[in-house]
């Protein structure tokens, strides 16, 4: 699985690093894998997983994704990239032969306030 950046107002950024490493806000158009897991009260870690994902490639960089720090706040919206290689993807998440060191894949996803 892979991600492709477009436009971004920092490309140092880590593709995994939500939030800008200093303060300030980051943005960044994106193509790639989207792997959005579907299921309420469900867990990425253990039972019960997602019963379903969504699954698509986007092959032109216009997803956005959008973070922010001021001090210790921050948030985030948009197609966050996460790595696929947690050993419990493939039981529910990727085949696994997707699921290795460098994979990554990204969800629509929302966390508007937090402590950093």
């Amino acid at each position: 699985m892979q991600i492709l950046r477009g436009f971004s107002t920092d490309p140092t950024q880590p593709i995994t690093g939500p939030f800008p490493s200093r303060n300030g806000v980051f943005f960044e158009l994106r193509g790639g894998d989207v792997a959005e897991p579907i299921g309420f009260g469900t867990n990425w870690f253990k039972p019960p997983y997602p019963s379903h994902v969504l699954r698509f490639f986007c092959p032109w960089r216009v997803l956005p994704f959008l973070s922010w720090k001021l001090g210790s706040f921050g948030g985030y919206i948009g197609f966050k990239a996460y790595g696929v290689d947690a050993p419990e993807y493939p039981l529910w998440l990727c085949k696994p032969e997707e699921c290795y060191s460098g994979s990554v894949a990204m969800c629509i996803t929302a966390r508007l306030a937090t402590t950093l």
